[in-house]
């Protein structure tokens, strides 16, 4: 205990709420808002890309329908060729279900052919997803499990390579070394 003091307030009921906010009640912490889902993963993506000094040297916003046929929505996030070959990157939540990854599985056999026809070179197209922990997919949650376990297997059906955002530090070194950067 320390030693009384005066505090002079307004009114009794006025005086004990702001001393029971200032010495009580847990400091207000600022809210930092947190990017979840595909959002999540692009940010993440852009920071491990920048990190490793590519970010500008990749192709954004990749529209699909350069490679599929005029009409096709899909934008793949990021790209590079580094030789013979394109890689493509795009962000996959599968937090809110796997529809996005049934898309990207159904459009992947397009894509590839589009880009043999058009660069005259290979796909290696990357689905970055959310590790298994971080959306609760685990034995205690048989079915979010199966649901994240379906998902990536769709993709890797259509030979999509499944990477977690914690693969993407690995990702942009090799994009590094590839951009000779």
């Amino acid at each position: 205990m320390t030693e009384a003091k005066a505090y002079l307030a307004e009114s009794l009921p006025a005086g004990m709420e702001e001393l029971m906010r200032l010495y009580v009640e847990p400091p207000a912490r600022e809210r930092i808002p947190r990017l979840s889902g595909r959002a999540g993963i692009q940010a993440k993506m852009r920071t491990e890309f920048e990190r490793a000094g590519v970010w500008e040297l990749l192709r954004k916003r990749i529209a699909a329908s350069e490679y599929t046929r005029p009409g096709d929505p899909l934008r793949i996030d990021v790209g590079y060729r580094p030789n013979g070959l394109i890689r493509m990157f795009h962000a996959v939540s599968l937090e809110p279900g796997v529809e996005m990854a049934k898309v990207l599985a159904f459009s992947a056999a397009g894509l590839r052919a589009g880009v043999e026809r058009v660069e005259r070179a290979s796909l290696e197209l990357t689905a970055v997803i959310e590790p298994a922990a971080r959306l609760g997919a685990s034995d205690e949650e048989p079915e979010r499990l199966e649901m994240y376990r379906f998902g990536v297997e769709a993709m890797e059906e259509h030979h999509i390579r499944v990477l977690t955002t914690s693969d993407l530090g690995r990702v942009a070194e090799t994009a590094r070394r590839e951009l000779r950067v």
